[in-house]
């Protein structure tokens, strides 16, 4: 009978599978971001949600470039809070949010690079913070 909690690439593969879980919830859970000038907004990384903040991006951008900064649009999010944000608050809410994915994506990597992978690799010590 073979054991494969004993083959390296069993445990390997069963191993990053848990990390990219943690990743995942850790996504969907999201965090607090402070948009300077603004104030505190709740933000998750599910797909639909970057789906909205790319387009919100989007939108912003254009705005800016058109000379629009004081067009104001509302945000409702994670916590469902409505918040009035001009395009500049709009692009650097997304900035900052999607540093924060690429940090938890990176953590997430480092993690796997590990071997083994820690036993406790869900503990907040090897994630970006959240709030």
């Amino acid at each position: 009978m073979i054991d494969f909690a004993q083959d390296p690439e069993f445990r390997r593969r069963r191993d990053h599978d848990a990390v990219n879980a943690e990743r995942t919830r850790r996504l969907e859970a999201g965090s607090i971001f402070t948009v300077p000038g603004y104030g505190d907004v709740a933000l998750q990384a599910r797909l639909q949600d970057m789906v909205t903040l790319s387009g919100l991006l989007d939108g912003a951008q254009a705005r800016i470039a058109a000379g629009d900064v004081t067009t104001i649009k509302r945000f409702r999010d994670r916590d469902n809070t409505d918040h009035l944000l001009t395009p500049p608050q709009i692009a650097q809410m997304v900035q900052i949010g999607t540093a924060w994915v690429e940090a938890v994506y990176n953590a997430s990597w480092d993690i796997k690079k590990l071997d083994p992978v820690p036993a406790d690799f869900t503990d907040d010590g090897h994630w970006p913070p959240v709030r």
